[in-house]
């Protein structure tokens, strides 16, 4: 049996079939289509013609995607919300994204009212709940035009009853189908920044669902009956309907696929991983085979948010990036990019703009086929002297990023990994760059693992007897759910206590992953 991992990028869109052991059969890049179950549909037919494999014997379909990362970045697609605040006594507090960038709080937070009912540090509800105070709430966004809802109530990641209460009341009034979230099922009790990810939750909703919903009939379409995967922050997957339901769940699937997959490609445990795409170059850590978790809180488009992200460093650095003079023999690389129009817009390919591609191409560090070397107009010395400045950027970030760790060797990945060949070689640094670098994205998702997850309010006045017994509940979710039983393990711990209680009382959550079994 077989699996198919793809990786949807911004510029390019990249798969890999694997067989039952995880060895790469086919692969594949093209150009990300505006319509994406278009590409994803070229890119599956593409990998199957290569090896004539039947429909039928294809196990898996795991999708990775940046589109959510790049619907915040671009500020484009996104749904108006409308916000509904718990706060008892409706206290001084600091408005609706605050802290956002100015252009992307007027498209995301439409109007936001603020009602009684909430929780107390210890885990008593409010007793000013008033449903009928909440219905008008709703009603009055509603009227300005809201297109979704986000509730979000003080300590309810330890019980989320009263949000619940508000999503009933909200299908009541605008219809079943209307879109909300609820703050209690996607961060943790720094309110903020649940707030912060549960409204851009709401927003990509619609974004989310345009590009995937219908990715499964594609699937019937080309006879394949095999379940439909997606992709999470964390590296493990979840089903097609929870990426609609909590998009916000997938921006940082892309970067954590190229991690995984680079290190499994070269067979190491521990790397420094550089993936440079067409937009942007991420940088990040693997220990143990895994991406190393930030221990900071996350943040996106300037936003911060309030759960787990890969530990990593972006820069807008790329294969499409502008390369633009500017005086005495200085180049400025960036931020601007012609992104999926490289093959239009860049000089190689007989466009206007000169890019890092062109730079690759004039430097001999890339070669590409039907590349018209002399539009470029610049010698091989000074398109290295480029390539060196771009280098540099990524030097001083992979210092920044190792910090005082032991030395890690660096595994160079993405469509643009050749640029950075000088890395290595200039920088005095010990890696490689894997043959089928280009597809490391592809090749982490085809590998992804599946969770299980338990999330409860226990005691913990016998804890490690409770902890024991919600970790079996966990790896028993993601065995269930298709992992193996022979590499489940866990891999993350969150405890949450009730403060001021008798009971020892607590919001345990534990996520177990492990392969996913193959028949």
């Amino acid at each position: 049996m077989y699996t198919i991992g793809i990786d949807i990028g911004g510029t390019h869109t990249d798969g890999v079939l694997l067989d039952s052991q995880g060895k790469i059969q086919s692969w594949d890049k093209i150009t990300t289509t505006t319509d994406l179950e278009a590409g994803v549909q070229t890119m599956i037919s593409s990998l199957l013609a290569q090896t004539h494999i039947p429909p039928a014997h294809i196990q898996a379909v795991m999708i990775g995607t940046t589109h959510a990362t790049n619907a915040i970045l671009e500020e484009q697609h996104l749904l108006p919300v409308g916000l509904i605040r718990l706060l008892d006594g409706k206290p001084r507090f600091p408005s609706p994204g605050f802290s956002w960038p100015i252009s992307l709080k007027q498209k995301v937070i439409s109007a936001y009212e603020t009602c009684d009912g909430s929780y107390e540090c210890d885990g008593r509800a409010s007793t000013r709940f008033n449903k009928q105070a909440v219905k008008i709430a709703i009603l009055r966004l509603l009227e300005k035009g809201v297109k979704a809802f986000s509730v979000v109530g003080a300590f309810s990641p330890l019980n989320g009853t009263l949000e619940q209460e508000v999503g009933y009341l909200i299908q009541d009034l605008a219809g079943p189908a209307f879109p909300y979230s609820l703050s209690h099922q996607i961060g943790g009790i720094g309110f903020i920044e649940r707030e912060n990810a549960t409204l851009l939750n709401s927003a990509l909703k619609h974004v989310m669902a345009k590009g995937f919903v219908n990715i499964q009939q594609i699937l019937k379409q080309l006879n394949i009956q095999a379940p439909l995967w997606m992709t999470q922050n964390n590296g493990s997957l979840i089903s097609l309907e929870e990426a609609l339901e909590f998009p916000i769940k997938t921006i940082g699937a892309g970067p954590t696929n190229s991690f995984m997959g680079a290190v499994r490609l070269c067979g190491v445990q521990d790397a420094l991983v550089v993936d440079m795409g067409g937009t942007s170059t991420d940088i990040g850590i693997v220990e143990k085979g895994y991406a190393r978790s930030s221990l900071q809180a996350a943040t996106i488009g300037g936003i911060p948010l309030h759960f787990a992200m890969p530990d990593m460093i972006s820069l807008a650095l790329g294969g499409g990036s502008h390369v633009t003079f500017k005086e005495q023999e200085e180049y400025q690389i960036g931020p601007q990019s012609v992104a999926k129009k490289l093959t239009a817009l860049s000089k190689v390919f007989g466009g206007p703009h000169l890019t890092l591609t062109d730079i690759g191409v004039a430097a001999d560090l890339l070669q590409i086929e039907q590349a018209d070397k002399h539009a470029i107009g610049l010698s091989c010395v000074e398109a290295k002297m480029i390539a060196l400045k771009a280098c540099q950027q990524v030097y001083q970030s992979l210092v920044r990023l190792k910090g005082r760790q032991r030395e890690l060797p660096i595994i160079l990945v993405g469509g643009g990994a050749s640029l950075l060949q000088p890395l290595l070689h200039d920088f005095q640094l010990e890696g490689w760059i894997p043959k089928l670098a280009p597809i490391a994205n592809a090749y982490g998702a085809g590998l992804a693992e599946v969770c299980g997850i338990v999330d409860q309010v226990v005691s913990l006045k016998e804890r490690e007897t409770m902890l024991e017994q919600l970790k079996q509940q966990a790896k028993s979710c993601a065995i269930t759910k298709g992992a193996d039983p022979q590499h489940v393990r866990i891999t993350n711990l969150s405890i949450l206590p009730f403060a001021y209680t008798t009971e020892a009382l607590a919001k345990v959550v534990v996520t177990a992953s492990g392969e996913r079994k193959r028949i």
